[in-house]
């Protein structure tokens, strides 16, 4: 921040809370390698078969059937409220404030196709992972959700499914590693990977940003944005904990930090956004101001600064135990690990466990990995 965005807010105190986070993952991750040394993490019980691909291959296309034809229920559903697909299309800005005001109700049925979407995701890339071979139905669920981001002008989603292909970029050279027994690919691939990453972000964010603008001119305003998404978080972080009367809390335990979650299982009442106060980010722009603070003001208002470092700890201690298995090229953990390492990644800008879709990625995956399994031994 320091260098891009200097005028952003970014306090000591704050500061230390987030060195406090990230070193309690750490520590967690420590933790649980030094409790596991012994533990024998080559075991895979998971048998590769060409029966096992076809019934892989079969399940990735009806699931990607089923998340395209949900998409594009998605659309028609946000066309009819707009009075067509092209008033859609020319909506902008007006697309997030009817969306935010409750004004388009989305029918359960069209949810129900689309929640499984980005476990879609994660179950393409383990198939492409196993195979090292793209088919065209490993497109599907991207294009799904593609259609279902471009229909609310929405950009966060588009971020997720970058990183979970960068991520997996990785965790497929442990794969190749542990079926070959030896170190035949290295990371250092993942640099010019990572180069290509940004740039690709910056483009998809700038775009979505024109979207929602209604202008095909690129202005610094959308740079801006693009920078008020990497680093506003932080910045209204900073200002929430200078400002907080930690006294004064009651803490959600979870409900803050899994709100979609517990809206469904009617623990409590799921707001939209969570958060509804905006705070300023900048000391030179006044118009500047977010709702967004990180995925560490949902662990504090959960758990307090202590519990939340808690938390962290015992995340580290479960993204080390499934890393473990991953590099020895166990494939439910592979799934398992892209999600944590996607998690992490965005909980420096905004905490994604408030979806439902987001959490049943840790599940689902696995869920009919093993289904196929039963199948192949029927």
């Amino acid at each position: 921040m320091m260098i891009f965005a200097q005028e952003y807010f970014f306090t000591i105190p704050a500061a230390f809370c987030f060195f406090v986070f990230i070193l309690s993952f750490f520590l967690g991750e420590g933790f649980s390698h030094v409790i596991s040394r012994k533990k024998d993490f080559s075991k895979n019980n998971f048998v590769i078969t060409e029966n096992f691909r076809k019934n892989f291959e079969i399940g990735l296309i009806a699931m990607g059937i089923m998340s395209l034809i949900g998409s594009v229920l998605y659309l028609l559903t946000f066309a009819s409220y707009f009075g067509g697909i092209m008033p859609l299309l020319t909506a902008g800005w007006a697309i997030r404030g009817a969306l935010n005001e409750g004004e388009i109700i989305i029918p359960l049925y069209i949810k129900l196709l689309l929640f499984p979407g980005y476990s879609n995701v994660i179950l393409a890339l383990i198939y492409y992972i196993i195979f090292s071979k793209f088919k065209w139905y490993l497109v599907l669920p991207f294009i799904a959700l593609f259609i279902m981001g471009s229909a609310q002008a929405g950009r966060a989603g588009f971020m997720l499914i970058l990183f979970e292909l960068y991520i997996s970029v990785l965790f497929a050279i442990f794969y190749i590693n542990a079926q070959n027994g030896k170190k035949i690919k290295n990371e250092i691939g993942l640099i010019k990977k990572s180069i290509l990453l940004i740039s690709v972000v910056f483009v998809v964010f700038v775009g979505g940003d024109m979207l929602r603008r209604q202008t095909l001119d690129f202005s610094m305003e959308s740079a801006e944005v693009f920078r008020q998404y990497l680093f506003g978080g932080i910045s209204a972080f900073s200002t929430f904990f200078k400002n907080r009367e930690f006294s004064e809390i009651s803490y959600g335990f979870g409900r803050y930090s899994f709100s979609a979650l517990y809206a469904a299982l009617g623990i409590a009442k799921n707001e939209f956004g969570v958060y509804t106060e905006y705070l300023r980010i900048s000391s030179k722009d006044y118009t500047l101001v977010t709702n967004i603070y990180t995925a560490f003001r949902q662990l504090i208002d959960d758990f307090g600064v202590i519990g939340a470092a808690f938390i962290m700890f015992c995340f580290g201690m479960l993204s080390n135990y499934y890393y473990n298995f991953a590099i020895k090229g166990n494939i439910k953990s592979i799934a398992v690990s892209i999600v944590i390492y996607t998690i992490i990644f965005h909980s420096t800008l905004l905490s994604i466990t408030v979806h439902n879709s987001i959490l049943l990625t840790l599940v689902l995956p696995n869920l009919v990995l093993s289904l196929f399994l039963i199948k192949l031994k029927s």
